[in-house]
């Protein structure tokens, strides 16, 4: 096993290689993909003729160094010009939805324009069922709505 390692070790780096990358995918943070850089320049090492502790070296020290002084400036040109994504709960504050039953500062329930029926308390009066309301906050599995004014 040793012997087909030692002369067929480029499988191991490629196998190194497609695991990192594939790790990246779900982490998205730079850092897997810089080790998986270090391994391909020791990949290369290894088919050039380095010894087995050389391309281990050459990759450790490339990844190291990628990882370093490479990592933070991708990291923030990719963020430059992009706000913080809103998630999926903090982008229905001020989406406008219908009372489906009477809605309290205790309970009831609104169905939303995206079509989702989220439980509700009501921020201010009684909401009758049938009413426009307007998410003013979500705290927790609720929605905090207000009556829609007339007219808007």
């Amino acid at each position: 096993m040793i012997e087909f390692l030692t002369e067929h070790s480029w499988i191991v780096w490629v196998g190194l290689i497609l695991i990192l990358l594939i790790v990246e995918m779900l982490t998205l943070d730079f850092i897997f993909v810089m080790m998986a850089t270090g391994s391909a320049v020791g990949l290369l090492a290894d088919i050039l003729g380095a010894p087995w502790w050389l391309a281990i070296t050459i990759a450790a020290v490339t990844a190291l160094l990628l990882i370093l002084f490479l990592r933070r400036p991708l990291r923030r040109a990719l963020h430059r010009n992009g706000d913080d994504p809103t998630s999926n709960v903090d982008a229905l504050v001020g989406s406008v939805g219908v009372a489906v039953s009477p809605i309290t500062s205790l309970s009831g329930q609104a169905r939303l324009g995206n079509g989702e029926t989220w439980t509700a308390r009501s921020a201010g009066d009684d909401i009758a069922a049938g009413g426009v309301v307007v998410v003013e906050s979500v705290s927790g599995a609720h929605v905090i709505v207000r009556a829609r004014p007339q007219g808007k």
